[in-house]
């Protein structure tokens, strides 16, 4: 990928990222001023309502905070060298996925293989233990394993 891409990329990202931080803002206060004027409503629906409106919005909090996360990752992976590069078969990912989700880590190919519980395609695929590992939720500590080359199958991604 070029400079003139990545710095694209990284751009579009950073985008993403302002307009994330303003919806951010905005539900904060919202969120703000619900616990600071606690409403006594005297109708059981109304409150029910308010309840479920403030459900919604601390879904939608959690959902920006998981988005701007990965979109961080995104960054520090333009940083590494590593953007554009799929997690399981070390393949460059279309620019146009990468376009449309610049926060995918893995290719379309791969992607689905995952989702379909490591079933159907890719079956010839290779890849190095090290990939397999990066499969885990970002979250989880791993330890790397030193092995040459495992089969790309639902086992391994597993464990």
């Amino acid at each position: 990928m070029t400079n003139e891409q990545l710095q694209k990329f990284k751009d579009n990202i950073l985008e993403r990222q302002r307009a994330l931080h303003q919806m951010w803002e905005g539900l904060e206060s919202e969120l703000r001023a619900m616990v600071e004027d606690p409403l006594i409503l005297p109708d059981p629906l109304d409150e029910a309502k308010e309840l479920s409106d403030r459900n919604q919005r601390m879904g939608m909090f959690r959902h920006i905070e998981r988005q701007a996360g990965k979109l961080a990752r995104a960054l520090r992976r333009i940083d590494m060298g590593i953007f554009g590069v799929c997690e399981g078969c070390e393949e460059e990912i279309d620019p146009r996925r990468l376009d449309a989700q610049p926060d995918c880590t893995f290719c379309i190919e791969c992607q689905e293989f995952l989702e379909n519980g490591g079933n159907g395609k890719p079956e010839a695929r290779v890849v190095s233990i090290e990939n397999v590992v990066s499969f885990r939720r970002p979250d989880e500590t791993v330890e790397r394993q030193t092995s040459n080359v495992i089969p790309f199958s639902k086992e391994a991604s597993n464990g």
